[in-house]
């Protein structure tokens, strides 16, 4: 298993370089025009790094994954890791998806709520359409 410092210093070395990118002369007026320093990192700095911080968690969400096999074998069922967890979902007569959905439902219905004002039909709709194509894709597969 691979300690933790192998995986946070380059991705803390990648997200230095995406806010690095961040010219010190807007920081410095927003500075000028009344703002402080949570008006430069909130509004300026995070939405120009947004693209950055993506990247930076799908590689770790991709170098986290690829720890099955060990997580697999030093955990328990009381302390395991999300993939480990997720794999417990497969049995011999398919995947137990709604096991697997549940929390993503709760989720959405959260961050739906947070942002009511800014939905409309045509996104509704498009939620709905990606619905039913993955539940159309999920009974077209077959167990293995």
């Amino acid at each position: 298993m691979m300690p933790p410092i192998v995986i946070s210093v380059p991705l803390f070395w990648m997200m230095k370089c995406f806010f690095d990118t961040i010219p010190k002369e807007l920081e410095e007026s927003i500075f000028i025009d009344g703002g402080n320093r949570s008006t430069v990192i909130f509004r300026v700095a995070l939405p120009l790094a947004f693209n950055g911080i993506i990247a930076t968690a799908l590689f770790l969400v991709y170098l986290t994954w690829t720890e099955f096999l060990y997580a697999s074998i030093l955990t328990n069922r009381f302390s395991a890791t999300l993939p480990v967890v997720l794999s417990a979902f497969r049995q011999d007569r398919g995947i137990l998806w709604g096991h697997g959905v549940k929390q993503w439902i709760i989720v959405m219905n959260w961050a739906d709520e947070k942002e009511i004002s800014g939905i409309s039909w045509q996104d509704i709709n498009s939620r709905i359409t990606l619905l039913y194509s993955c539940l159309a894709i999920s009974k077209n597969r077959k167990a293995p």
